[in-house]
């Protein structure tokens, strides 16, 4: 049975993830300056809580709410990769966490259409993304086209 939130909660839940995206956007406006970011290492481990509560939200209840925090985060996560200089084991380590927080997602089997569209439109972006970003790095080519796999391979229209 899945855990009931209450509006109460549910309204919590929503400001706590917001409150986390506006303090790691904060920082990443300052990035290479006090008080920023310096690595995408240390974004990414502020961002890690956001994906670890939005992973935890039970899906038969909070569809909606999950899938539109899994967009928000991925979203915000390859705008900021290109801000910072090519880090590939960080890069694939957040992509792995979102790659199976997007399969939770999909095979849930509650997802719309146009969500689902949505969501497979900008797992293409990131691999895009990525590729373009490790250009010059060698020995991660494969690895580049394995971002998302497990959940783009899933998706069946």
């Amino acid at each position: 049975m899945a855990l009931e939130l209450t509006e109460h909660q549910l309204n919590k839940l929503r400001d706590f993830l917001d409150e986390i995206l506006l303090d790691v956007s904060q920082k990443y406006q300052k990035k290479f300056h006090p008080g920023g970011y310096q690595k995408l290492e240390e974004l990414a481990f502020d961002l890690e809580p956001y994906f670890q509560v939005v992973s935890s939200i039970p899906l038969e209840k909070h569809t909606f709410l999950v899938t539109n925090f899994t967009l928000r985060g991925i979203d915000f996560f390859v705008d900021t990769i290109v801000g910072f200089p090519a880090s590939p084991e960080t890069t694939f380590k957040v992509f792995s966490l979102l790659d199976s927080l997007c399969l939770r997602l999909i095979q849930s089997g509650n997802l719309s259409t146009t969500d689902t569209i949505r969501l497979k439109s900008l797992m293409e972006n990131c691999r895009m993304v990525v590729i373009s970003k490790l250009s010059d790095v060698q020995g991660y080519e494969m690895d580049c086209a394995s971002i998302f796999e497990k959940s783009l391979n899933s998706i069946d229209f």
